[in-house]
């Protein structure tokens, strides 16, 4: 995709620990869906896997995350830029590991991408594709 100018990052109701990573996969290079489909598809794995030997891992939180993000990419291409951009960051900041809540690393480490991806889907008036418990 090609590069356009980076908007600015709407305001959203998000502790200011998690907002420094949400503005920096905000300001990324655009990426396709489907390029995020498969992303999303390894970490699920990656997650998946970890569970097996760390039943700390809320996976049922995990695989409630990854159907509000596969619902967020399935309307993104009928979106404006602006909010393909933001469905990109929630999609970027659950894969990103290590964020503001080590994600493999305690038993809380996927609620701030829950939060991150609920807020997100809110702000775009897409509550209506979160999964109950998100």
């Amino acid at each position: 995709m090609t590069d356009e100018p980076v908007p600015p990052l709407p305001e959203l109701p998000l502790e200011p620990t998690f907002m420094d990573l949400v503005a920096t996969l905000f300001a990324a290079p655009m990426e396709d869906a489907e390029t995020l489909r498969r992303q999303l598809e390894a970490y699920l794995d990656k997650v998946r896997h970890a569970a097996h030997t760390d039943d700390y891992l809320d996976i049922g939180l995990v695989e409630r995350i990854d159907q509000a993000l596969q619902a967020l990419l399935a309307v993104s291409a009928d979106r404006d830029d602006d909010d393909r951009r933001l469905i990109q960051t929630a999609a970027r900041y659950f894969i990103h590991e290590h964020d503001a809540l080590d994600d493999l690393s305690s038993p809380t480490g996927f609620d701030d991408d829950a939060a991150v991806v609920g807020a997100i889907a809110r702000h775009l008036g897409l509550a209506a594709l979160l999964p109950p418990g998100l």
